[in-house]
């Protein structure tokens, strides 16, 4: 047999009784691509593959005949003679992970595998090794787990939602912040698929948004509310990104949402305030205005009334006494022919139809005067509503604050309903904000009769609706209620009626304010509270509750 290897010029000193490996074995050990290396009982290096050679930069001659303590630090030579010792006492094979110097002096994690190999006739002859380095994937599996605690870190500590959905919505990776935020626990959440914990009127946006981001593959911003667990909407600020595939192709979207509720309720806050200030200025403005009016009209109202009164008193007598003038003129007439100017008067008084002025004037006269009282009325509910408001609280007489909001809205509810009023005389006095709370129930009656205008064209031709406002006490409670039989309010709309800006109204016809002012003023400023009642097709009944302070009832208001 010849003993050459391989692209070797020389022989290689070998041990007697040792065979070296013919072409085809050298071959198939040089074509595997990790180093493959055997040795004697005696740890002496016999053969290697050209990755074995490439792995120490040395030639096979160069190392045909050395030990591992001619390769490596003595520590690590020690630990693998060791295990060699023994695999040759207990044969088979092993494979384990260590460490090993390379030439470079840098260590080196690999992967050992020995098996013991026999001659022929069943004796030892020695080990064959494979080398698998890994230390650039041992390298790469530390950094990718140590990456992974990092954002594993970051997701359990960080308050914004992160989840990563695949293109048929489902969630594949939800953050604990769910349950922080949210308060949901990752098996409830399992439960939901991430469309059921969006509110219905975000839904369509967040759709188009997660279209873009799987189809077009771009970035997207979108504003939804979520489902907390106690039922509340938090608004979230959220960012759609697409994962890409080795392809090319978005094949997942990273969806990051940050809780933006507070500031969006700050704005809410403040676009109310601002509204209610203009409200407010623009209430002052027109109860300037009105009481301005008032003021004006009452005067030659006074005029009108007084000199009605004194025409009503001075027409009776002026009648009698033309009658008695065209009696005594009829009785000369018959007795003998009248002078031409005495026949001509009486000419003119017949033509007055007396009987028929005697019956209409006085009749006229307290039409008139029934037409002032109206009007001084109106005038003294105008005086009396825009009356302006004092910064504090006073005791305040509902009843006739709601006896001049019913005069002063009457052109909003006589031509849709007729209105009836159930007011306790017994109610005592209630320390209020009288301008706002006139505003309160200028606010219910209006929505009442808007109400019922919404079906009053379903209903028989000249058929009125009704609204009942009524005042009583209840414990330590005045309650004042605003009921119409107007179609009645939805759940949907029950939920958000009170929110700011929030209307059914079409536009120009509701700012959502109304009821939001309704809200604030009874809730907030006074400590009371609103209850609602309502029925599909029935109609709907405002009840508002203002606490009584302590010692108040009996007490008069101030004028």
């Amino acid at each position: 047999m010849d003993n050459t290897n391989p692209g070797t010029a020389a022989k290689a000193p070998l041990p007697e009784g040792v065979d070296t490996p013919d072409y085809l074995l050298q071959t198939l050990l040089d074509a595997i691509p990790y180093p493959v290396f055997y040795k004697d009982c005696q740890g002496r290096l016999l053969g290697c593959n050209r990755a074995f050679e490439a792995s120490r930069h040395l030639t096979r001659l160069e190392l045909i005949g050395k030990t591992v303590y001619d390769m490596l630090p003595p520590d690590e030579a020690r630990g693998l003679d060791l295990k060699d010792q023994q695999l040759l006492l207990c044969g088979g094979s092993e494979m384990f992970l260590t460490t090993v110097t390379a030439p470079s002096r840098l260590p080196r994690q690999v992967i050992v595998c020995k098996a013991r190999f026999n001659h022929a006739d069943g004796a030892q002859a020695g080990i064959v090794s494979t080398i698998l380095d890994v230390h650039e994937q041992k390298m790469a599996e530390a950094a990718l787990r140590q990456s992974q605690e990092l954002l594993s870190t970051i997701s359990r500590n960080v308050l914004d939602l992160m989840a990563i959905l695949e293109p048929d919505g489902r969630r594949i990776y939800t953050s604990p912040s769910y349950s922080t935020v949210l308060g949901y626990s990752p098996e409830q959440l399992d439960r939901f698929m991430p469309m059921e914990l969006i509110h219905p009127e975000d839904q369509p946006q967040v759709r188009t948004a997660l279209a873009d981001v799987f189809g077009r593959g771009i970035q997207r911003n979108v504003e939804c509310r979520l489902r907390h667990q106690n039922g509340a909407w938090l608004h979230f600020e959220c960012i759609a990104n697409p994962v890409d595939h080795p392809t090319g192709q978005p094949s997942q979207a990273l969806i990051v949402g940050r809780d933006v509720t507070a500031r969006r309720e700050a704005e809410l806050e403040r676009k109310q305030m601002e509204v209610q200030l203009r409200h407010a200025q623009k209430l002052e403005s027109i109860g300037s205005l009105a009481a301005g009016i008032a003021h004006e009209i009452n005067t030659p109202t006074q005029y009108i009334g007084d000199n009605t009164s004194f025409l009503g008193g001075a027409l009776p007598e002026i009648l009698d006494c033309l009658e008695a003038q065209r009696g005594f003129l009829l009785d000369l007439q018959t007795r003998q022919p009248l002078p031409p100017k005495a026949a001509a008067a009486l000419a003119r008084i017949d033509a007055l139809d007396m009987d028929y002025l005697i019956e209409e004037i006085p009749k006229a006269i307290r039409q008139t005067l029934d037409g002032v009282a109206r009007v001084a009325t109106i005038v003294s509910a105008m005086k009396d509503f825009s009356h302006p408001g004092t910064e504090g609280k006073v005791l305040a007489d509902l009843n006739k604050a709601i006896e001049s909001t019913l005069i002063v809205t009457r052109n909003a509810w006589k031509y849709v309903a007729t209105l009836e009023s159930q007011l306790d005389p017994e109610l005592p006095p209630v320390l209020c904000l009288q301008g706002e709370i006139n505003q309160v129930i200028l606010n219910l009656v209006v929505n009442a009769a808007h109400a019922i205008e919404e079906v009053l064209p379903a209903r028989p031709p000249g058929s009125l609706g009704f609204i009942r406002v009524s005042t009583r006490q209840v414990g330590q409670e005045v309650r004042i209620s605003v009921a119409d039989d107007g179609p009645g309010i939805a759940d949907a709309v029950l939920e958000r009626m009170f929110d700011p800006f929030f209307t059914t109204k079409p536009v120009g016809r509701g700012t959502g304010q109304g009821l939001a002012i309704v809200h604030a003023v009874v809730v907030e400023k006074h400590g009371g509270r609103l209850q609602v009642e309502t029925e599909l097709g029935r109609g709907t009944t405002f009840h508002v509750f203002l606490p009584l302070e302590p010692g108040t009832v009996g007490q008069v208001p101030e004028p």
